[in-house]
């Protein structure tokens, strides 16, 4: 029997919960690495139900999702570090089972070999949206839209978690997205945009306040995602996790409000389910438009970029207006 790579969450689940940042994107390319080890040692991956949620829209390639605890998913496996398998042409014993150990810091040269060859076949490819009316939705929405990717300072952290200190995204200032669009507009005045961003679209109304631009709700109107029940408010949610008791006492706890509790349990997955369903809409659809004004050091518009065939793209940069420009007369005849 051939071993298995258990392929534990990068970020060991954590904020995942009423955090509005799923962390799709980073769990995607973690994922990438995963499959290039399994197809040098002839395996299979396995990945846990509550920290990869996507799974229930998306299809990974030789990948199956199994509801284990944190310790049961690895009592049967050992560990390993991938910047030290490299050495070794990441061979493993593939009649073991297998773990990473090193989270988010997954392996540099895998990543530089695709940065440095664009043409190179990746395992995203390979990724595939299980639904055929939600791609139809978002292949739809935005055809012959050019996507705008726009994060700010640290992004879902900052807005959701005021103390929030990890990352730190470039603030670009807001005049470069408007001139970028003004031009844009001059080559074609009939063109539409599709916004993505991890901010609450209260935040970014400089933009769709003034301008004919898409986002992940028109991509959704037409989709209904069945919960089983109406969603619960995330403050609300909130609100009802400061009642439950940390540590010795959560069980008994448990114990004695089971109702409740159950009720907290479901309300947190359909969340996730929610947030989930928005991420995909919102990531596959800025991979689906014909060009991409980027997010610098982002792997969300790197895995845009990268998806779904070449497209034009350039940074947020004053001086790349006329440059992208000339791009669109070429991918746009």
């Amino acid at each position: 029997m051939s071993g298995i790579l258990k392929w534990t969450e990068p970020h060991n689940g954590g904020g995942y919960f009423t955090n509005k940042d799923t962390g799709l994107c980073n769990r995607i390319f973690h994922w990438e690495l995963g499959y290039n080890i399994i197809k040098i040692n002839n395996m299979k991956i396995e990945v846990q139900k509550q920290w990869w949620p996507e799974m229930e829209f998306l299809n990974l390639p030789l990948t199956e999702c199994v509801v284990k605890s944190n310790s049961e998913f690895i009592n049967d496996a050992y560990p390993f570090d991938t910047n030290i398998l490299r050495h070794y042409n990441f061979k493993l014993d593939n009649t073991k089972n297998w773990f990473p150990i090193e989270g988010w810091a997954f392996n540099k040269y895998l990543w530089n070999l695709y940065f440095n060859d664009n043409q190179k076949p990746r395992p995203i490819h390979l990724i595939k949206i299980k639904d055929v009316k939600l791609k139809y939705l978002i292949e739809s929405t935005v055809r012959g839209a050019i996507g705008i990717h726009v994060r700010k300072s640290i992004g879902v952290k900052g807005v959701f978690d005021p103390n929030g200190l990890e990352g730190g995204y470039e603030d670009i200032n807001n005049d470069v997205y408007i001139k970028f669009i003004e031009k844009i507009l001059k080559f074609n005045p009939e063109q539409k945009f599709y916004l993505s961003t991890d901010l609450p679209l209260s935040k970014v109304g400089f933009l769709l306040d003034n301008y004919d631009m898409l986002t992940y709700k028109d991509i959704l109107k037409d989709y209904k995602l069945e919960t089983g029940r109406s969603m619960i408010k995330r403050d609300n949610l909130l609100f009802l996790d400061t009642g439950i008791p940390r540590g010795p006492d959560k069980d008994r706890w448990r114990n004695k409000y089971p109702e409740l509790a159950n009720k907290i349990k479901s309300y947190r997955g359909d969340l996730i389910k929610h947030n989930t369903l928005k991420d995909i809409a919102d990531l596959f659809g800025l991979s689906f438009c014909d060009s991409v004004v980027i997010h610098p050091n982002s792997v969300w518009s790197e895995f845009a970029i990268k998806y779904n065939g070449p497209k034009a793209f350039v940074s947020p940069r004053i001086s790349n207006i006329n440059t992208f420009v000339k791009m669109l007369r070429k991918y746009h005849k």
